[in-house]
Order: C-alpha cells, then structure tokens, then sequence
C-alpha cells in the first residue's frame, strides 16, 4: 500500500512538473517568436522609410525578449537609426552607447553613430568616426535614408 502511494504521489508530481515546463516553454517560445516577428516588421516598414512605426516595434521586439544576441545588437542599432531620423538624437546615443559596451561588431556601431552625427549636421565628427568604423571593416557599409 505504501509503496503505490508513493508511485502516485511521484507520478503527480512529474505529471505537475511536465505541465510547469510545458507551459514555461511554451510561453518563451511564443515570446520569442513574438519578438522575431516584429523584428521582420521592424524591418519592412524600416524598407519603407516609416520610421516611427519601425522604431516602436523594434522597442517592442527588445523588450518582450528572446532573441538571440545578433539580432538583440542589430535592432539596438536599427531603432537608433529610426530615433536619429526622426531627430530624437538623445535616444539614438543612449543605444549606441549601450551597444558600444559590448557588441561584437563595433564596426557597424560606429557606422551607425556616424549617421547619427551626419544627421546632427556634424560632418567632421561623423566623418572620423566612420574612418574608425573602417579600420575595424573595410568593408563595412553606411547607413543611410
């Protein structure tokens, strides 16, 4: 008798653990998911110059979380260049800056300061920081309208 209780209990217990993990699971992945999503959203509507519309779903997209570092870096980047073109430029530094801590492609953030200073109208700021995106790439592309 005791020793069917015991199965019980534990089989109860895995049966509560299972569906703890399940829904866990599944709600990371549907974040997830969520957050590619309005990346690629972001992204189409970056395409079509709506930069406001592009700027608050890549802030949606990093805030609901999961996505993988390189996408997490590029939309950082991306939402900076929406913030520098619709002039709120305080917004723009406070993401570069952040990612200046510790991206791993320190050449696409200097890029993208560098358009953010152009923007400003500060040609020979975003011109030496652009020589200094190219010395980490040479092939490293502009960001532009």
């Amino acid at each position: 008798m005791m020793r069917s209780g015991l199965i019980i209990v534990s089989a109860c217990v895995a049966l509560v653990f299972g569906v703890v993990g399940c829904n866990s699971s599944g709600r990371q992945a549907s974040k997830r998911e969520l957050a590619y999503r309005l990346v690629q959203e972001a992204n189409a509507a970056l395409e079509k110059h709506q930069y406001q519309e592009a700027r608050a779903k890549f802030s949606q997209a990093i805030d609901t979380g999961g996505l993988n570092v390189d996408i997490y870096i590029n939309a950082t980047i991306q939402r900076a260049i929406c913030a520098a073109t619709l002039g709120d430029f305080e917004a723009a530094y406070a993401d570069l800056d952040r990612m200046e801590q510790g991206a791993p492609n320190l050449d696409v953030v200097y890029a993208a300061r560098s358009f953010v200073l152009a923007k400003q109208g500060k040609k020979k700021e975003a011109k030496a920081v652009w020589a200094k995106a190219r010395r980490f790439n040479r092939k490293v592309k502009p960001f532009g309208d």
